[in-house]
């Protein structure tokens, strides 16, 4: 499998000065692929425990898993109807030394472990795991790991594991994988409705600002790192709560219905059961209907083909068979796929060069009459135009951030909205809003006086989804539309500052003003022309925005918060399941952006 993926022949091909001491030895284990060969190979399978000095690999396929939600963990050789018999309990029994399975030591909360194989149409078996199994006292030596999703010409989810030996003679980077975007999951919203979890949530930021008194920044990371950890294992405590008391309920069910006759305290017994299950089920699919975004009409509907339909849609959205570089040739190379989309976009995001000249004589007119212009509330001041704030907007504007102000903000979040790369939902958030409201707004009055954003704030990740146009040609990146993740901290903050700019500004009201007034002219043989300029967004000028909020009177103290916000952004973009390099937005903005 290692072969398959071409890692671990490239790490021995380019080996590092000091990445495999002598000491240590590399021994690969793999089992068989073809089925039929496999009972008897594992009736025989032995292995001796091996000296400390020796790395031990074990890969292998679970080709014939039974059970599309298996759990290698539960995985049991008996088989199911009408299937074949799987053999993880029987390899792990017979290994002499404990083992780390790959994917749960570095990616513990991960789904990715099934994948139907059809045929003709029909699933042959339900899951195509592929797995790499490591002695777990050399676990830390893993570099890095993750699984391949959109593998061409497999049905398996090939394992990529990257391990490496360092001595205290290594001084340059060790070769590793380009970093997974696997870590970007949305911890189940049900962790938030947990009235016992969220009782917990004071207790955790309470802790990490006792851990930093004199640092409300490094305060709030470890706050949303202790939540996030926390989240996490709460989730999967509820994910295997679920699973037992489903199995529990289910198994009383079939022995009830195994009795054939009912007498009435077992029918309110089979009733009351029955219920229950379907509460679970709902509940499940409630969650499934998050990722899919399809609105829930019918507390009654369960999982439907649609919400299936549309999962299974956006994974094909957002897979890239190949890219077209820079010199014209295609390529399905990683490395290069990877290292073109940042430069793309790094280009995309930094501004052509130009006559500084002309660019200062085209601000002048523009706005020229903007600084000329009375200010709202003046008499004879024109709301069809842009104008100068009053001395009472300018006032709000360089106000500290107030806990009310985010209460506000959190009180209108849409619930089941994409998070950051924390995984940390809107949920959190309304599940304790007057103490996230407290913990935000120190924090953000810290950062403006610092002028330095909490790292988590600075970055953002990207998917890139295929636009619907009859002639787009998907190996170029233009084709593409990016969906900016940001953590819902962030956009918080950037609420708050909308909320204020709103306030302070009638930019909103110029366009219907403009059509009244076009309306009273009444030119009959007159047409209006709207013009939608290409990513608009992605091409605002950063200097052109602290001069148009200049020409309004906007204070200075304001504005540097803005710069902290725009000069620290950065990206990085999501090319099937890996991560580019970080690209900084030296122009453009992203959706919320103030």
């Amino acid at each position: 499998m290692l072969e398959r993926a071409g890692l671990f022949q490239r790490l021995c091909r380019h080996p590092h000065p000091g990445a495999l001491p002598p000491k240590y030895q590399f021994v690969n284990y793999y089992a068989p692929v073809n089925p039929k060969e496999r009972k008897a190979h594992f009736s025989a399978f032995s292995l001796n425990r091996e000296p400390e000095t020796t790395v031990r690999i074990i890969a292998g396929d679970l080709n014939d898993c039974p059970n599309v939600m298996v759990d290698r963990k539960s995985v049991s050789t008996e088989g199911r109807s009408g299937s074949s018999p799987t053999y993880w309990r029987t390899l792990i029994g017979r290994l002499p030394f404990a083992v780390t399975d790959t994917i749960r030591y570095l990616h513990p909360h991960s789904n990715h472990f099934s994948r139907p194989h059809k045929q003709a149409g029909k699933i042959k078996s339900w899951s195509r795991i592929n797995f790499i199994l490591l002695s777990e006292q050399h676990a830390h030596l893993l570099v890095s790991e993750t699984t391949y999703l959109d593998a061409l010409l497999s049905d398996h989810r090939p394992v990529y594991v990257g391990i490496a030996c360092p001595t205290a003679k290594s001084t340059s980077a060790l070769p590793s994988l380009p970093e997974t975007s696997s870590q970007l999951l949305r911890v189940n919203t049900r962790v938030y409705a947990d009235e016992a979890f969220a009782a917990r949530i004071p207790f955790i930021i309470d802790a990490s600002r006792e851990s930093h008194p004199l640092d409300p920044l490094a305060a709030f990371e470890e706050a949303m790192s202790r939540l996030r950890s926390a989240s996490s294992d709460h989730a999967r405590h509820l994910n295997r709560q679920f699973s037992t008391t489903k199995e529990t309920l289910e198994r009383r069910i079939h022995d009830l219905e195994a009795l054939g006759t009912f007498d009435d305290g077992r029918r309110a017994e089979w009733q009351d059961l029955v219920a229950m299950t379907k509460v679970l089920i709902l509940d499940r699919a409630r969650q499934m209907r998050v990722r899919a975004h399809i609105p829930e009409l019918s507390s009654e509907e369960q999982l439907s083909h649609t919400v299936h339909a549309r999962l299974a849609a956006r994974r094909t959205a957002i897979k890239i068979d190949t890219l077209r570089l820079a010199d014209g040739s295609p390529s399905t190379d990683l490395i290069k796929c990877l290292d073109h989309a940042r430069a793309y976009f790094q280009d995309h995001h930094t501004p052509d060069d130009r006559d500084s000249a002309q660019v200062e004589a085209a601000r002048s007119t523009l706005l020229d009459p903007v600084r000329r212009a009375l200010p709202r509330g003046k008499k004879h001041s024109d709301s069809r135009f842009m104008r100068p704030m009053t001395a009472r907007h300018v006032k709000l504007l360089e106000e500290p951030f107030t806990a009310d102000e985010f209460s506000a903000a959190i009180a209108k979040t849409d619930k089941g909205r994409s998070p950051g790369a924390s995984g940390l939902p809107y949920e959190m958030y309304q599940s304790s809003p007057t103490v996230f409201a407290e913990l935000l707004a120190s924090t953000c009055n810290e950062a403006w006086t610092k002028g330095a954003l909490p790292e988590s704030m600075t970055k953002g990740i990207v998917r890139l989804l295929k636009k619907s146009k009859p002639d787009a040609d998907y190996s170029d990146l233009k084709y593409y539309r990016p969906i900016t993740l940001r953590e819902c901290s962030y956009k918080l903050m950037t609420k708050v500052l909308v909320a204020r700019l709103n306030k302070a500004s009638d930019a909103g009201s110029h366009l219907s003003l403009l059509l009244e007034q076009i309306r009273s002219l009444d030119l009959a043989d007159s047409a209006l022309l709207s013009l939608d300029q290409e990513s608009a967004y992605d091409l605002v000028d950063h200097d052109w925005i602290m001069n148009v909020f200049r020409a309004m009177g906007a204070p200075e103290r304001f504005l540097g918060l803005l710069d902290v916000i725009y000069r620290s952004v950065s990206l990085r973009y999501i090319i099937n399941g890996y991560l580019t390099e970080a690209v900084r937005m030296v122009c453009g903005l992203r959706q919320g952006d103030p």
